[in-house]
């Protein structure tokens, strides 16, 4: 075997190994809407998208937008994207209860950490 290719199944291995992580059934689901928002985004960039930069980053707080995008300006393939994302992006709204569980059990001082996390993230949103 050539040095390039042992190299190359070495550090593929390590990255193997260092890439399996066990993910809350939730989270799975939200990359998946965010995966299939980013490429609805890109297919129907034109027809029902026309007014938003091309290059624009997707993230979880856009699933919603793109599919209403999709369902109303779109043509029939663009609705039923639209809709099959939707269906991807319904159980996302359970883990929110799960969320105030957790911060109800904080002490004071990590709930306002919390809100300088929620803000920290709210200010860097509106820079993209």
């Amino acid at each position: 075997m050539p040095p390039v290719n042992r190299y190359l199944a070495r550090i593929g291995a390590r990255g193997g190994r260092r890439s399996r992580r066990a993910l809350e059934p939730a989270t799975a689901r939200a990359m998946v809407a965010v995966r299939e928002a980013r490429r609805a985004f890109r297919r129907f960039h034109a027809s029902c998208f026309a007014d938003e930069r091309a290059d624009r980053q997707i993230v979880l707080a856009d699933v919603a937008w793109v599919c209403e995008h999709l369902e109303t300006r779109g043509s029939t393939d663009a609705r039923r994207a639209g809709a099959r994302l939707r269906s991807l992006n319904e159980g996302d709204r359970t883990h929110m209860l799960e969320d105030v569980r957790r911060i109800l059990a904080l002490s004071p001082e990590d709930r306002l950490r919390e809100v300088a996390n929620v803000a920290r993230f709210s200010v860097a949103a509106r820079r993209r």
